[in-house]
């Protein structure tokens, strides 16, 4: 990275409710998902050991 690219470097913070779905690696739980995305504006899912947010609305970041 060079440091010019550095100025444009943002950091947010997400705020989330608890009851978030959790995508997991069961073919019912991911097609029950695809089936209902539009109706969840986050979902989150585990791989390699780290967590995925996928968020659909902007309002649930605030800039740092």
């Amino acid at each position: 990275m060079n440091s010019e690219n550095q100025n444009n470097i943002k950091s947010f913070a997400l705020f989330v409710y608890r009851n978030i779905p959790i995508i997991t690696e069961t073919e019912e739980e991911i097609e029950k998902v695809k089936e209902n995305i539009y109706d969840y504006d986050i979902i989150y899912f585990m791989k390699d050991a780290q967590k995925y947010y996928g968020v659909r609305n902007a309002s649930y970041f605030e800039e740092l």
